[in-house]
């Protein structure tokens, strides 16, 4: 009876710590990787830069040349379809960037909610 006890123990556990399915599979985000780029507008112009996450996160900042040597915070996502959803800001300034991501290149739209001016933006990935 010990003997069939141990053998089914022994079959139990190697079926729980065995996958029928790749369920460890993650799914990158196809636009992973560290984009660039410049935006511009009427009343502010200058650059960005951002890596994006396996998950489709951003991390970035952005430098205007209107405000001298302020580096700004910019964090976001792209979903899966590459829509890019971002925001910026300091105690100062606040604002968006918005846009679309394809393969290697984006474009969009962005926002300075504090001083109520816009423009586009473009990048590409490295």
């Amino acid at each position: 009876m010990k003997n069939l006890f141990y053998v089914l123990t022994l079959f139990a556990l190697s079926i729980a710590t065995t996958s029928c399915s790749n369920d460890n599979k993650t799914n990158d985000s196809k636009f992973k990787g560290v984009w660039s780029g410049t935006y511009s507008g009427e009343e502010d112009n200058g650059t960005w830069q951002a890596t994006i996450s396996a998950d489709g996160s951003i991390s970035g900042t952005f430098t205007s040349n209107f405000f001298t040597n302020v580096v700004i915070d910019l964090t976001g996502t792209v979903n899966p379809q590459g829509a890019l959803n971002a925001t910026y800001g300091n105690m100062f300034l606040t604002g968006q960037f918005t846009g679309t991501l394809e393969e290697n290149s984006g474009s969009g739209a962005w926002t300075n909610e504090s001083d109520q001016i816009n423009g586009t933006w473009l990048g590409t990935k490295q």
